[in-house]
């Protein structure tokens, strides 16, 4: 770094005396063609003097001007140009002086000025060198040769005049030191915070800044040479529960570590760089064929075959890879990393440590997810949703005792979008806490409308996201809905996944134990789905589970789903839980169940989901 900063001090100098030249030959030629038009007029007007004679020096003070644009324009070296330029100072400056030799007091305070101006110019003092040495010689010659009726001042104030140029000349090379020790300084602070810009502070690692920099001329080279670049999305598998076991300081050590680890075995023809929290980006240029591709992407998988030392522990870290390439998925340094990114996402769906190429359908999939997103965010405000009603049903009775309340979505151009397309993308939102209380509100406003018209009360189960149980206003939500709807909270049935429930065990019995308060049925659905832990399931005040559809629909050709069922209907019964099956669709299905004392189901062999009025056709016949 010290390396680099000498190298951004000397280039910035020599571009400030490339200006400091350009100026002074400004300043010369102007004053050198304003001072020869004004010598031909003061003295061939105002002094009578002949008009050859004023002529001669004003066309030398042209020459010099012209002289001057020559040697500028000259392809040299900066420090020669410096010093032809300090020549033409250096002889004409004689020349002037002694031409008004019977104005030496004018010729002698214009001088100090001249080298400050100089001294502020230039990185370098070889002009006020040059400078000096020509103005004291001038004053020495005009106190030795000139008599002093001519230049009409005392011998003795030559002394005074010599000491005038030696202290003009001092201070100036010593404002010139003070200016270049400035410039030094400021140029390494330039070039510190250009650090600080383009570096990640912690790693020292490029940031997102710097590698869109690089991206940007990388990419311009490929277009030239027809090459392709390869761009690898890593993030850290896991990571998260490192700075929950030992500490933030011990996860941002094992950030420095990746980093350095990554450049050590990449090697330095890539560019490794931190875009935020423990995402990390490399950069392959040049790449010949996708074969370069998998093995650069291997050798990256491979950095994390060992454990991270940390606190005196082991942990073994992997990461999931996303893999983008120039020109197939972008060519742009936005779009390149996006596709990356999305590729890096579907790497973690399909259960993480493991690379994924970025693919054409991915792409369409990403596009679609963003396109519903934007929609999902007016269609609240439009009345797009809607809600169906599944009824539940007792077997024993063939009555139905409750519905579930399924969302949908009717896009005026799209039509019905599946949720579950849509449901993921409004959870990765915050949307869902919106549509959430929604589905409630009108859920519960129908469910009472139905009471009022004097249909058979039913319960009404509504589905809580995992955004909403982490709402910690969900509680006063719920029951400044079932206020507002007038419904009985005895007639609301609230489901949450196993999963969950366990995410924050100790919030989530709190959580449930208000809504119990309420007077609120709590359901646990899909469950088995997930590691069902039985010490876990007593903790929570629940008082209904719901048998996961795949379970139902592979449980008379697979023992192991016949089994879980058997486990599942044996623990309902020994907890004292009621229980229901979702997904019924046939008649075996339901004997099934029937036969193990299960009386509670729920799927299409009873009734698919149902529109407004036709659930309320079915209550209507329920009651006849």
């Amino acid at each position: 770094m010290h390396k680099n900063l000498l190298e951004i001090s000397g280039t910035y100098l020599k571009n400030i005396n490339v200006m400091a030249n350009k100026f002074i030959a400004k300043v010369l030629s102007i004053s050198f063609v304003c001072g020869s038009l004004l010598y031909l007029v003061s003295q061939y007007i105002f002094e009578g003097v002949s008009i050859s004679k004023a002529l001669s020096f004003s066309l030398f003070l042209i020459f010099l001007s012209v002289l001057v644009q020559i040697v500028i324009n000259l392809n040299l070296n900066t420090k020669i140009i410096t010093h032809l330029l300090s020549l033409i100072i250096f002889f004409s400056l004689p020349i002037i002086i002694l031409q008004f030799v019977q104005f030496a007091s004018v010729t002698i305070w214009a001088l100090p000025f001249i080298l400050i101006i100089i001294a502020l110019s230039f990185t370098s003092n070889i002009m006020i060198i040059y400078t000096v040495i020509s103005g004291l010689l001038t004053q020495i010659y005009i106190w030795l040769v000139k008599p002093s009726a001519l230049v009409n001042i005392y011998a003795s104030d030559y002394i005074v005049r010599i000491g005038l140029v030696l202290l003009a000349g001092s201070i100036a090379i010593a404002v010139n030191n003070i200016y270049v020790a400035r410039i030094e300084n400021n140029s390494k602070y330039v070039k510190y915070i250009q650090t600080l810009a383009y570096h990640d502070h912690l790693t020292g690692l490029a940031n997102r800044l710097f590698l869109f920099k690089k991206m940007e001329s990388e990419l311009a080279e490929a277009k030239e040479k027809g090459t392709f670049i390869a761009l690898f999305y890593l993030d850290l598998d896991y990571f998260k529960m490192v700075n929950e076991t030992i500490g933030h300081s011990y996860g941002d050590e094992l950030l420095k570590k990746v980093g350095a680890h990554l450049k050590e075995i990449i090697g330095h023809n890539y560019l490794v760089s931190r875009v935020g929290g423990d995402e990390f980006v490399i950069m392959s240029p040049n790449i010949k064929d996708l074969g370069e591709v998998h093995k650069i992407a291997d050798k990256i998988t491979n950095c994390f075959v060992k454990p991270s030392r940390l606190n005196n522990q082991d942990f073994y870290i992997t990461a999931s890879i996303g893999v983008s390439l120039y020109p197939d998925d972008g060519d742009d340094p936005e779009t390149i990393l996006k596709n990356a990114h999305v590729a890096m996402h579907q790497a973690k769906k399909r259960g993480r440590n493991q690379y994924i190429m970025c693919t054409p359908s991915l792409r369409a999939l990403l596009e679609e997810n963003l396109r519903l997103t934007n929609y999902l965010y007016t269609a609240l405000e439009n009345d797009e949703f809607l809600l169906h009603y599944q009824p539940q049903v007792d077997i024993r009775s063939d009555k139905i005792t409750g519905f579930e309340a399924l969302l949908r979505w009717n896009h005026p151009e799209l039509g019905f979008i599946p949720p579950g397309k849509f449901i993921p993308l409004a959870e990765q939102t915050a949307l869902i806490r919106h549509i959430g209380i929604w589905v409630l509100k009108t859920a519960c406003a129908q469910t009472k409308a139905w009471q009022d018209k004097g249909l058979p009360p039913v319960k009404i189960a509504v589905n809580l996201s995992l955004a909403q149980l982490e709402n910690p206003n969900l509680v006063q939500q719920v029951s400044e809905v079932l206020t507002e709807t007038q419904l009985d909270s005895s007639y609301l049935e609230l489901e949450i996944t196993e999963n969950m429930a366990m995410k924050e065990t100790d919030y989530v019995v709190n959580v449930l134990k208000d809504f119990k308060k309420l007077g609120i049925t709590i359901t646990i659905d899909d469950f088995g789905t997930d590691f069902s832990s039985l010490n876990f399931l007593k903790q929570l005040p629940i008082d209904k589970m719901k048998i996961a559809m795949p379970f139902v629909h592979g449980m008379l050709n697979n023992p192991t789903d016949e089994a879980i069922i058997n486990m599942i209907i044996m623990l309902s019964q020994g907890l004292n839980l009621d229980l229901i099956a979702e997904g019924v669709e046939t008649h075996e299905q339901l004997l099934f169940l029937a036969a193990r004392d299960c009386h509670q189901v729920q799927g299409y062999y009873f009734f698919k989901p149902l529109p407004v009025l036709e659930a309320e056709k079915v209550l209507l016949e329920m009651k006849n």
